[in-house]
């Protein structure tokens, strides 16, 4: 996914404001995801 993301970024037309909030809800998903798998063990 960050590869293809990593591809793809330049060619968004996102002003500034919108290309911030991408970038952190992007980052915001990874954690999230992450976390999730390494809690579902002991949940």
């Amino acid at each position: 996914m960050l590869i293809a993301l990593g591809l793809l970024w330049p060619r968004l037309n996102l002003g500034a404001a919108a290309s911030r909030i991408t970038f952190w809800f992007l980052l915001y998903s990874g954690f999230a995801i992450t976390a999730a798998f390494l809690i579902a063990p002991y949940a």
